[in-house]
């Protein structure tokens, strides 16, 4: 067949035709440098162009069921715990947080700041390791470092260990809203991401925040109850992230 027969045939009234010269690096393997320049997912498709049957709509919905029972839920309680991990600092504040550390002025204020800071300064470097690294390890390190900054905030006794580690605690937490919304992009095609992406970040923050200090204040008197806060909130972080 012609080429100007074969534009004539595919070529309607109102359509466009674009031709170029270059050969496409997609479907050929042997393309050379174009190939190689490839990330992984656009050198496994030029690699198994045609050996697959196409998905049938049925069997992409069923695909996409399973991706959300299994990836919604992990990002939801991820970014949950996260949440959680800032706004204990409120409730182990109401137990003696303020007192046993000798706050004074606006030093609680600042302890609520400083996170911030830590996440403005963060958000570089943290957006430079969940593109260069695997994504999933990325997130998960990120939140196995927060989980265990929560732990330490029980070693503070002073507004200074306090300070250093709620600004650790948002340089690595930073990490969450960027690597949790690219984690949704990856799985998903474009009309299927927003009410995925507001499932993620809905945050019930306050109500497991609540739960868990309502336990720890049945745990006794032998430390603060604060502390038990920040014990019992870290712990089930750290074996989250794990």
């Amino acid at each position: 067949m012609s080429l100007t027969k074969s534009l004539t045939d595919l070529k309607g009234d109102n359509e466009k035709i674009s031709l170029t010269t270059d050969p496409s690096p997609v479907g050929n393997s042997n393309g050379g440098d174009a190939f190689e320049h490839m990330d992984a997912a656009a050198k496994y498709l030029a690699e198994n162009e045609g050996k697959y049957e196409p998905m049938s709509e049925t069997e992409m919905k069923k695909m996409v069921r399973k991706t959300d029972l299994f990836l919604i839920p992990v990002l939801l309680i991820t970014a949950t715990m996260g949440a959680v991990d800032k706004v204990a600092l409120g409730t182990a504040a109401i137990f003696g947080l303020r007192t046993d550390n000798n706050l004074v002025g606006q030093q609680y204020s600042w302890l609520s700041t400083i996170l911030f800071i830590g996440s403005l300064v963060g958000m570089w470097p943290m957006s430079y390791l969940i593109q260069r690294y695997k994504l999933g390890k990325v997130i998960g390190m990120c939140s196995l470092t927060w989980s265990s900054l929560t732990l330490l905030l029980c070693a503070c006794h002073n507004f200074g260990g306090l300070a250093a580690i709620r600004f650790l605690m948002g340089f690595v937490e930073c990490a969450i809203v960027p690597g949790c919304s690219l984690m949704v992009s990856v799985f998903y095609v474009k009309h299927e991401i927003p009410h995925r992406t507001a499932i993620v970040f809905i945050f019930m923050s306050s109500v497991i925040n609540g739960a868990l200090s309502a336990l720890a204040s049945t745990f006794g008197n032998h430390i603060p109850t604060w502390k038990y806060i920040f014990i019992l909130i870290g712990s089930v972080s750290v074996v989250w992230s794990v």
